[in-house]
């Protein structure tokens, strides 16, 4: 049964939902929305000693797969929750994804008290749902990577790019800058500008880095029909229009990307009218 309302839910309504006969709590991270203004809800600390009192379980489902706010400190809020601080609150099951802020293959992951997921290892639909071999295989890396610290987790690729300084990001939109001037487009305008990108991963919708792009104009196209060009090149190249430009944000391309992006930008000019 539904708790509370939209935006203020307090500890009283989820023992009202366990007096009436409630057997599990669920709670769900806000994903791809904030809340600003009055607003309020118990934390997971309430819920767990809460529902404790009446032998329920609490599974939560935090979606973006942050493992420990200390990996983030730049962006993350120390209150935000991670696996970490839900599972040290007592909370039974956190389920969460594989990709985004982990930076793993796509998947859904479920850890908690081993009598909880023990039952749903014996649930038929674990054997419908489980992945292959080659999720676990990539998974694994991602979390032993992690398991290593710092040095390692730098492999991981979302990793790499929200740690990104903006020193590099400028050399890098620099570099990306030349090869866009190099290929020859007639009126084509192109500066290298300050950004700001938008973290996401569901969960941190408000969350923006700064970052350093190549922002591209011609006085005789839109901006939308240019990225559209863009995206026809071989490999596509994805830029997103905004205001009178088109910007290629460098905290989204891995080094390695480069030499695909001057591939693909040297076909710039037969792809425009």
């Amino acid at each position: 049964m539904p708790v509370g309302t939209v935006n203020v839910t307090r500890a009283d309504d989820y023992r009202r939902a366990l007096d009436a006969g409630a057997a599990l709590v669920v709670l769900a991270h806000r994903s791809n929305f904030y809340f600003m203004g009055r607003h309020a809800e118990p934390s997971a600390d309430e819920v767990v000693a809460l529902a404790a009192e009446y032998g329920a379980p609490v599974l939560y489902d935090l979606g973006s797969g942050l493992l420990s706010t200390s990996f983030y400190p730049e962006f993350v809020a120390p209150e935000e929750p991670s696996v970490e601080n839900l599972l040290d609150a007592g909370v039974d099951v956190v389920s969460f994804s594989g990709d985004k802020l982990l930076g793993g293959p796509q998947a859904g992951v479920v850890v908690g008290k081993a009598a909880a997921v023990e039952k749903l290892r014996r649930d038929g639909l674990y054997r419908a749902l489980r992945v292959g071999k080659e999720t676990y295989a990539l998974l694994g890396a991602v979390l032993d990577a992690y398991l290593q610290g710092e040095e390692a987790v730098e492999s991981v690729p979302t990793y790499r790019l929200l740690r990104r300084t903006p020193d590099r990001l400028s050399e890098l939109a620099a570099e990306a800058a030349g090869y866009f001037e190099a290929a020859g487009v007639a009126g084509l305008e192109v500066s290298v500008v300050e950004a700001e990108a938008y973290v996401g991963g569901g969960t941190l919708p408000y969350v923006t880095l700064p970052t350093a792009a190549v922002a591209l104009r011609r006085a005789d196209i839109s901006p939308h029909a240019l990225s559209a060009a863009l995206r026809r090149l071989e490999p596509p190249v994805l830029a997103r229009a905004t205001g009178d430009a088109v910007l290629v944000d460098m905290r989204s391309i891995l080094e390695d990307d480069l030499p695909l992006l001057k591939s693909a930008v040297s076909a710039l000019a037969a792809a425009l009218p």
